[in-house]
């Protein structure tokens, strides 16, 4: 499960003024993309972007109507059955 960092003011976006759920997941140098769940604490990406990079190499940012919010991550769960090379599986939270 990707947990971020939600101490910091502004991390919900009110709805109906231009957030979309989607965000950047920085994993590294390299990104991927993740959409927010419902809760807004956890987002929904491919294992594939985060499962060889720890935690602390984990950055999200959401881009609003009111600006752009970078957040840390907390915690990774990636699907206990994915293999690194297939597609099968390639999820995580």
């Amino acid at each position: 499960m990707i947990i971020a960092d939600t101490s910091a003011s502004g991390f919900r976006p009110a709805t109906g003024r231009g957030y979309d759920g989607v965000a950047l997941l920085r994993a590294g140098g390299n990104l991927g993309t993740a959409a927010l769940l419902y809760d807004g604490r956890a987002l929904l990406t491919a294992a594939h972007v985060v499962v060889s990079h720890s935690v602390a190499e984990l950055q999200v940012t959401f881009n609003t109507a009111t600006g752009s919010y970078s957040r840390s991550v907390q915690k990774v769960l990636v699907h206990p059955q994915y293999s690194q090379g297939s597609t099968a599986n390639d999820i995580a939270l």
